[in-house]
């Protein structure tokens, strides 16, 4: 049984360098006020910065709602199909910087925690592909969130929450992608979120220092 106000945190991103339009805010904007198993789905919109971002995401967490768990979702402008991604890395490598003019001069998404350190999703990021792969979607598990803002969300995510945590890494709009194909699918992976949410292990940690 479910708190009465439990919800599942949907996060999409504004615009940034390269992307004036992003689908994940369309697709947060569809799904927004959602209904699924009697669990809410609140949307964020986030903006495209490794500051203010995940220290919106903390802020949103720390609230009244009962967050069950978070739903990442980011553009990945080179890829034809979803990316589920199963891990982040405390690692940025940036030639533009964020919207606010950040990151070009920093390597770690974290400067209290070992560089390079890989911090795993404990959701079955598999299974959750081969679902949407079984319902017609292109999924694929990815182990490269990349290392600019996505990576870093995910990374803070996984790092400062023991709540079930996972990025989606979209594909651009376009001839194979609408913005209504791509929120069916985003829809998938919340009910399948939403049946595994009771389980909440504590977030693995690997390859710190190396």
């Amino acid at each position: 049984m479910t708190h009465p106000s439990s919800a599942i945190l949907l996060t999409g991103f504004g615009p940034f360098p390269g992307v004036t339009d992003n689908p994940t805010a369309h697709i947060a904007a569809l799904l927004r006020d959602e209904i699924i198993a009697d669990v809410s789905i609140h949307t964020e919109v986030l903006p495209v910065s490794f500051k203010r971002a995940p220290n919106q995401v903390s802020e949103l967490l720390a609230s009244s709602m009962h967050i069950l768990a978070t739903l990442h979702l980011g553009v990945a402008t080179d890829s034809r199909f979803i990316r589920l991604e199963r891990s982040a890395k405390n690692h940025i490598e940036t030639s533009v910087g964020d919207i606010d003019g950040y990151g070009l001069h920093q390597d770690r998404v974290q400067m209290n925690r070992p560089p390079n350190e890989v911090v795993l999703s404990t959701l079955d990021v598999d299974s959750i592909a081969e679902h949407l792969c079984a319902s017609g979607f292109d999924a694929r598990p990815s182990d490269d969130a990349g290392a600019y803002v996505c990576n870093a969300l995910y990374h803070h995510s996984l790092t400062h929450e023991d709540r079930p945590t996972l990025f989606m890494h979209v594909p651009p709009t376009g001839e194979q992608w609408s913005v209504l194909r791509l929120a069916r699918a985003t829809r998938l992976v919340l009910g399948w979120l939403v049946q595994s949410a009771p389980s909440r292990p504590t977030n693995p940690i690997q390859g710190a220092g190396q």
